[in-house]
């Protein structure tokens, strides 16, 4: 009986759908740093979002202009999961967030831009003849803290982003910048570092009345 032929893997998937639960923490964080302090959102990542990757986290800073709608956040750091050589699964130099102040206040959150710099990212397999990677091992561990079961996430993807916070808030991201990001490729304890190309955007979810932030990320 021949054996059935196994998934291949892809490094730059992974790495796409890692940015795209960066871009939603970001979109979250616009909602909650307009009601709360600068501080206690650096305590609060630094205290709580360890338990959701499963892993270490910390921020240097977040500094706060919500008159003026503008968020800016240094040296946000995601540890790797247990098992892998490298220290960070993501390493951040610096997000700035601008905003409109009285759009965050009505159902739809208007932002006029993000812009992510500096990006470190690791993609580490354990060995050659194994799909076991860090990025899927964090994925596991956010699944498993929000109660996911992910070959029904899998199966059901679709269906789930069609319907997810589709009675929240609606975002506009009018201009996205992700660059300055490199990608380190590491299997079995042997690394190389790859820069990425820049990534630019306008205008997401602007064609769409009624946009989730489910559906804005799926767009980008």
């Amino acid at each position: 009986m021949s054996e059935k032929p196994k998934k291949k893997f892809s490094f730059i998937r992974f790495i796409f759908k890692a940015l795209l639960w960066l871009i939603l923490l970001l979109i979250i964080a616009v909602i909650a740093i307009y009601y709360y302090l600068g501080a206690i959102v650096k305590e609060g990542i630094n205290r709580y979002v360890p338990p959701i990757t499963g892993t270490t986290a910390s921020v240097g800073s977040v500094d706060l202009s919500l008159l003026q709608g503008q968020i800016e956040i240094k040296d946000l750091k995601i540890g790797n999961p247990k098992g892998y050589s490298s220290n960070d699964i993501f390493s951040l130099g610096r997000v700035r967030v601008v905003f409109d102040p009285q759009s965050v206040l009505t159902d739809k959150i208007i932002i006029k831009s993000v812009a992510i710099s500096g990006t470190q990212v690791s993609a580490e397999m354990k060995n050659l003849y194994s799909l076991d990677n860090n990025v899927s091992a964090l994925q596991d561990n956010i699944n498993k803290y929000i109660g996911v079961d992910q070959k029904k996430a899998d199966t059901s993807s679709k269906q789930e982003t069609a319907s997810a916070q589709s009675d929240g808030k609606k975002v506009i991201v009018k201009d996205l910048t992700v660059a300055n990001t490199s990608l380190s490729l590491g299997v079995s304890g042997h690394t190389i570092t790859l820069p990425l190309p820049d990534i630019h955007k306008t205008g997401i979810g602007e064609d769409k009345k009624d946009q989730s932030i489910a559906e804005t990320i799926a767009d980008i």
